[in-house]
């Protein structure tokens, strides 16, 4: 770091241009500098704006409560037979990152795609097909605890033109969270 130091009042430096004052190279240096950070800022808030969504299959709410419950009664219940798999079928889940400004319809489209995907490689009855055009109307998503394992009210506004960012509310990581 280097300071530079002017009279006050002394309007000779501004007419001569303060760039003047500094060499060339560290011009180009500079200003290759503030291109990367321009660049870099305006990335970052590109990704403070994506929301990560995990969408988990329809029986996820009725094998956390089994889960639960088994942990509670500890060798009262049997175990489940779903332990075999490499994911038992109610925890089967995709990550779906997405800008907030993206209606939910793109999100909806977007999660029905990677859960047939998965499900053609791991098996998924439930999910074979997921994304064929029958579904459009008849598939929705439902906000879920996942530490609780409860199912909740699902997302509100039309699909078509609410907002991802609308639908789920401020992001932690947005500054807009309380």
């Amino acid at each position: 770091y280097f300071l530079i130091y002017r009279r006050v009042g002394d309007d000779s430096a501004r007419e001569a241009g303060e760039e003047d004052l500094l060499p060339e190279d560290v011009r180009a240096d500079i200003a290759a500098e503030n291109a990367r950070l321009e660049v870099l800022q305006r990335a970052y808030a590109y990704h403070r704006k994506l929301r990560e969504v995990r969408v988990f299959g329809p029986q996820a709410a009725s094998t956390a409560f089994r889960r639960y419950v088994e942990g509670q009664l500890q060798g009262l219940v049997p175990p489940s037979e779903e332990e075999g798999g490499s994911e038992a079928p109610g925890e089967a889940h995709v990550a779906v990152s997405m800008h907030e400004d993206r209606p939910i319809r793109d999100l909806l489209a977007r999660a029905r795609a990677k859960l047939a995907a998965r499900a053609a490689e791991e098996g998924w009855s439930w999910a074979a097909g997921l994304d064929a055009a029958e579904y459009d109307d008849r598939v929705r998503l439902r906000r879920y605890d996942v530490s609780w394992g409860e199912a909740l009210e699902p997302l509100g506004g039309d699909p078509a033109t609410t907002s991802v960012g609308a639908a789920l509310g401020p992001s932690a990581f947005s500054g807009d969270a309380p």
